[in-house]
């Protein structure tokens, strides 16, 4: 009975932490979305500042900010692709990875760390 009321509760904390998954923020070729403000953080990161986003089933908490892991290869191409889409005001389609807690922001929010960026014209 106890390995059962444990089996619970740890699925009842981690169904939650699942569904934060991967997925299309934006259309492929339609969006609304578009870069409002960057912010580069001293360990590498990114965070785009982003409006036009709509929020989907399952996604992360703050959707208004996404970021670019420091550790992730191509993080200056996201950030010249980032800088291009907000000199020329285009629009932006986004991937994302999952969700994390951004420990800079503070508080527990999760948000979405992206994987692909693109600019539509």
């Amino acid at each position: 009975m106890n390995y059962l009321k444990t089996t619970l509760l740890m699925l009842a904390f981690l169904v939650p932490m699942l569904s934060h998954g991967k997925g299309y923020m934006t259309g492929l070729y339609d969006t609304t979305a578009s870069v409002s403000g960057v912010f580069v953080h001293s360990n590498g990161g990114i965070t785009l500042f982003v409006k036009g986003l709509e929020r989907k089933a399952g996604s992360c908490d703050n959707i208004g900010n996404v970021h670019i892991r420091a550790d992730n290869p191509a993080k200056s191409h996201f950030l010249s692709v980032a800088l291009t889409a907000f000199a020329a005001e285009k629009k932006i389609g986004l991937y994302m990875a999952g969700c994390e807690i951004i420990p800079f922001w503070a508080g527990t929010a999760t948000y979405p760390i992206i994987s692909e960026l693109w600019i539509i014209k």
